[in-house]
């Protein structure tokens, strides 16, 4: 009997799409039990079926369909179907529902062999009713306590998931076949959502934490070609934490059937309870990556929902290889990832920035987006789209055929020859930069402090117009909030304003940002690339001593030939403005909307300060507190 039943599940998968094919068309009069109206009824990532992706589509579509199996579980003691032409309707039923919100039709056939849904006692310890399972387990398990209440919290999903982990140890015990594991995961969340929980399969908490569905879409990890082997994703085996199971890829083609086998619906399903446990409480690689995908898809979609027809356009990794002509032509590099040069359909040229899967933790990715999103403004570069597909992260940007203004500011490694920009350029270089900060520090709904404030981050276009890009380590923060929280150092060395290295000079403010920029157009002026990693912290003292001596002495700087008296006056008000901005105690500094005032006005009407008493960190310091050149820590970051 067993070996029957074990050849009857291949042949079954074999033969899945000519045997429910044969029974659609004879039996059209068998009614499906299920109650499917919630599909129409709650929130859930409709979107993951509405472009090319199979393994986001049908596991999707799995999870959804499981909440009609544990309600039909609660009413009939059932964990599935009677037969297989119940399981039949039931699919057209569902199909019905998918299509009344505009899905691509015959979904289901995709993704499912009505098989998968019919009771056979040959998937977890022989269990095919609830007596059964208390019969095997008893009438009382963790998961009873564990799982009946509201889980809307994180704390009461962790201890579900962990309830359900070593329930799912348990039945894979009795059935003593490991193989069988991720199935008798399968039992475990429909057991937990029709049977423990208090608030019902379709209660938020169960859809979320159960089931896996909300509006940042299924968890699961991609992987492109581990060990040679295609595969459209992989998974942790429970009694084997270390391995990992790959699911080959194949082409996903709407117009094609494809036959999963009766096991499918197990592996699927356990897969989402696995991930929230690995998503919860692994402390592995892959449990970091799970989590932080999750997140920035639930706040891409935030942000996609929020920002309505003005949103970035999403794009393919394949729109992106195609955009970058399988990036060919590099731009450069900066700290998280490669810049490549591409164009739109209509030919726009664009820049793309592909991020780097082992740079940060993903929210670099998150800040950008989120931050660019909000923002139009003439000085603040503007985001055409992104990419964010498994672990490939791609930021569309206009082209800025000038590059940045780093290749503009001399250092000592710098060629004779180098580019330099006349007096005339770098001041109204400088008075866009400030416009464009006051914008995000002022003109925005939500106040956008930078944190990265450097030319390396100032693009030009073909007019030498100033545009603030790259806000990989931004905050944004209510107007009302003068103060921010945040734990750590972010910025690059050379422009980091005292009180973000140490809080004894200060609480941190969008004047940290005023300070990066008073140190850039100080380097403007005086010809001096701070970012330069061969300059030590005496070196960016004498520096500031060499500007401010010329500043007190009325001397000229020189540094781009002889100078006008409109230039001296432009080149004197920039060095003035730059040091008042630049002072120690943060409330001494200007605001951006004052230093905008400040350049635009008369120099007659500005004082020279006093000699600001520290500048940003030594670098050798920066190095003792684990920093690099660019310094970030996101843990417990609030406004």
């Amino acid at each position: 009997m067993k070996l029957e039943l074990k050849l009857g599940l291949v042949t079954l998968s074999l033969f899945s799409l000519s045997l429910s094919s044969s029974a659609q068309t004879t039996n059209t009069s068998v009614a499906c039990p299920l109650d499917l109206g919630y599909v129409l009824r709650i929130p859930w990532p409709s979107s993951y079926c509405r472009n090319d992706n199979r393994t986001e589509c049908c596991q999707t579509l799995l999870g959804l369909y499981g909440i009609a199996l544990s309600k039909h579980l609660k009413e009939t003691s059932l964990f599935r179907l009677s037969d297989l032409q119940t399981s039949i309707a039931c699919l057209s039923d569902f199909d019905s529902k998918l299509d009344s919100l505009s899905l691509p039709r015959n979904l289901t056939s995709l993704c499912f062999d009505p098989v998968q849904f019919v009771i056979t006692p040959n998937v977890c310890a022989g269990i095919e009713s609830t007596r059964d399972w208390v019969a095997r387990l008893g009438r009382s398990t963790v998961l009873d306590s564990a799982c009946a209440p509201d889980l809307v919290d994180d704390t009461a999903c962790d201890a579900c998931v962990k309830a359900g982990f070593q329930v799912q140890t348990a039945l894979t015990n009795i059935d003593g076949n490991r193989s069988h594991a991720i199935d008798c995961f399968y039992f475990t969340i429909l057991y937990a959502a029709g049977i423990v929980n208090d608030f019902g399969p379709e209660s938020t908490g169960s859809v979320s934490c159960i089931f896996g569905l909300s509006s940042m879409g299924p968890r699961f990890f991609y992987l492109d070609e581990p060990n040679g082997v295609a595969c459209s994703h992989f998974m942790r085996i429970p009694d084997s934490p270390n391995a990992v199971r790959c699911i080959p890829r194949r082409k996903w083609n709407w117009k094609a059937k494809v036959a999963t086998g009766a096991s499918a619906a197990g592996v699927l399903m356990g897969l989402m309870l696995l991930i929230l446990w690995y998503r919860r409480h692994s402390s592995g690689k892959s449990m970091i990556f799970w989590k932080k995908g999750s997140d920035i898809n639930q706040k891409i979609e935030a942000i996609l929902k929020n920002c309505g027809p003005l949103a970035p356009k999403r794009y393919s990794y394949s729109d992106v290889k195609k955009m970058t002509n399988s990036f060919k032509e590099k731009l450069g590099r900066g700290g998280y990832g490669e810049v490549y040069k591409g164009k739109l359909q209509n030919g726009e040229p664009i820049a793309v920035k592909v991020l780097n899967e082992s740079k940060g933790d993903g929210e670099e990715f998150i800040n950008e987006v989120t931050s660019i999103s909000r923002t139009s403004h003439v000085n603040v570069v503007t985001l055409l789209g992104f990419c964010f597909e498994g672990h490939k992260r791609a930021l569309i940007y206009e082209f800025m055929p000038n590059g940045s203004l780093d290749k503009f500011i001399p250092n000592d490694n710098s060629s004779t020859e180098e580019r330099q920009l006349g007096w005339e350029t770098l001041y109204q270089i400088a008075i866009g930069i400030a416009r464009g900060l006051e914008y995000l520090h002022r003109g925005c709904n939500t106040r956008i402090l930078h944190f990265d404030i450097k030319p390396q981050n100032i693009l030009l276009d073909e007019d030498f117009c100033p545009k603030i890009s790259d806000f990989g380590l931004a905050k944004l923060c209510p107007k009302k909030e003068s103060i921010v929280a945040m734990l750590g150092m972010r910025g690059t060395i050379g422009y980091i304003a005292p009180e973000v290295f140490s809080r004894n000079f200060g609480g941190i403010s969008h004047k940290s940002d005023v300070y990066s920029y008073g140190m850039m157009i100080l380097n403007m002026v005086g010809g001096k690339n701070n970012v330069d990693v061969g300059v030590d912290h005496t070196s960016e003292l004498y520096f500031l001593d060499w500007i401010y001596r010329h500043l007190e002495m009325d001397k000229e700087i020189g540094q781009r030939g002889v100078m006008t008296k409109e230039q001296n006056e432009r080149a004197r008000k920039m060095m003035i403005v730059g040091f008042w901005c630049i002072q120690t105690d943060p409330s001494s500094r200007p605001s951006m909307s004052r230093v905008v005032g400040m350049l635009e006005g008369s120099l007659e009407t500005l004082q020279i300060p006093t000699r600001p008493a520290l500048s940003s960190p030594p670098r050798a310091l920066a190095a003792d507190s684990s920093a690099t050149d660019n310094l970030v820590s996101r843990s417990s970051d609030s406004c």
